[in-house]
């Protein structure tokens, strides 16, 4: 599941950030809710999730 949900963001900013630092930017510049629940459930969200 990890890849189909970040693929595409790999393709836009690149393989060297780590899947943190590639959700961050996702979450800047289009802050998609989906991404944001797939890291809280995936426990790889560096944000807090309640």
């Amino acid at each position: 599941m990890k890849g189909i949900i970040i693929s595409s963001s790999e393709r836009r900013f690149g393989v060297t950030s780590s899947v943190s630092e590639n959700a961050k930017l996702i979450f800047e510049k289009m802050q998609v809710e989906i991404e944001i629940v797939y890291l809280c459930e995936m426990n790889l969200s560096p944000w807090s999730c309640s």
